[in-house]
């Protein structure tokens, strides 16, 4: 009986010591890292807008996938998720789902790129009419284009308030628009094919309809009202922006452009619209001369005058650039409500370019003077409305045998 009693003492010695390694033991720690290209991560109470985001978790517990909001013009789609230590691809997940998972993982946002038609009217202003305004039209992943041929009718509204409710009334082509006064504009276009409404935009605003037209049940046309809100000045829109922009970022020196020496070259481009600008250097004025070669990029910083930003963009590249070739890539604000994607141009403050003006050129101004070119003698007027200024072309002007100038 004593055996017996001082065995079952023994088994539960042994079980009670095994307790804290199985219940208690500590879980290892893994990784789930979130790579998203465009938007802010919604996840659980975190907000995050820099990629990649780490989160880590154990295998007891396991999170819920999160979402990609303000993201336009893309639309988040779901998550593609892969192993971390093998790379074995694990499959989609729409977010919201609950994972569980033992090891590292990685989770890689899938987008999908929304058709975007941005519509500009020009001319509205006080003073101006219906007649007086232009369209314009610009395509985002849309596989048609507009243009003011496809417009079908266009009808313009006053907001009038008489003592009772405000309503929207019609007004003529002629009749001029009023400072103070709500306006909007009901766009009719060819739907060219179309069988969906794109996202579209007026002026930078979001129309309050905007759909596809059918008849018999064939798309046929689309359509739009948008309300481009309360004329307040006779000065355009477009230059209260441009006179807004200017008094914000002032830059008062004359250094523009690329500014060359042997040792290095400084590029400075304003540009207080942009959100990011890159230099792209190249050796050629064009991909189809011989020895064209992509020599390299680089980003430009914000150029600071004490605290404020100048809205100029520079940067400094060490070395002998001489006529080298370049361009800038920017990426433009969305102040419009449509996407801009990242342009290429070459530098408006450039003083030469290569092939069509495609790309500008770092020069040397002084290597370019002519003999003698110190000992001028320049004509200064009392007043610019004095000059005479002349355009010609070099041939035509000496042509003529008189000119001495030889055909060679």
């Amino acid at each position: 009986m004593k055996k017996r009693i001082l065995s079952l003492l023994l088994t539960l010695c042994m079980v009670l010591m095994l307790v804290p390694v199985t219940v208690f033991a500590e879980e290892e720690p893994h990784t789930a890292t979130f790579y998203f290209d465009h938007g802010t991560l919604q996840l659980g109470d975190a907000t995050v807008t820099d990629s990649p985001y780490a989160l880590p978790f154990t295998e007891e517990d396991g999170f819920n996938l999160g979402s990609i909001t303000d993201c336009a013009p893309y639309t988040f789609l779901y998550w593609k998720c892969i192993d971390r230590d093998t790379g074995e691809d694990l499959g989609d997940y729409e977010s919201g789902v609950y994972v569980e998972a033992y090891s590292d993982i990685a989770f890689q946002a899938v987008y999908q790129e929304v058709p975007v038609l941005a519509i500009t009217v020009d001319n509205f202003e006080a003073g101006k009419t219906p007649k007086d305004i232009t369209y314009s039209f610009a395509s985002t992943n849309l596989d048609v284009t507009f243009s003011e041929e496809d417009i079908q009718y266009v009808t313009w509204e006053q907001l009038v308030s008489d003592g009772s409710a405000p309503g929207w009334v019609e007004i003529g082509e002629t009749e001029a628009f009023e400072a103070g006064t709500s306006y909007r504009c009901r766009i009719a276009l060819d739907n060219k094919g179309l069988d969906t409404a794109p996202t579209v935009t007026v002026n930078g605003r979001t129309p309050e309809y905007c759909t596809i037209i059918t008849n018999d049940g064939v798309p046929v046309q689309l359509q739009m009202h948008c309300n481009l809100g309360t004329l307040t000045t006779t000065t355009s829109i477009y230059t209260q922006a441009c006179e807004s922009i200017d008094s914000l970022y002032f830059y008062s020196q004359h250094d523009l452009g690329a500014t060359y020496s042997p040792e290095r070259t400084t590029f400075k481009v304003w540009a207080p619209t942009a959100t990011e600008v890159q230099l792209n250097l190249y050796a050629t004025g064009s991909d189809s001369e011989e020895g064209a070669e992509d020599i390299g990029t680089v980003p430009l910083e914000k150029l600071m005058d004490g605290e404020k930003w100048t809205g100029v963009w520079t940067t400094t590249v060490e070395g002998n650039l001489k006529n080298q070739y370049y361009t800038y890539t920017i990426a433009a604000a969305k102040t419009t409500g449509s996407y801009q994607k990242p342009k290429e141009t070459q530098d408006v403050y450039s003083v030469a370019t290569g092939i069509n003006g495609n790309r500008s050129m770092v020069c040397d101004l002084d290597s370019t003077d002519p003999e003698g070119w110190e000992n001028d003698d320049h004509i200064f007027g009392d007043e610019s409305t004095d000059s005479v200024v002349w355009e010609l072309h070099v041939q035509d002007f000496s042509y003529d045998p008189a000119s001495g100038v030889s055909k060679a």
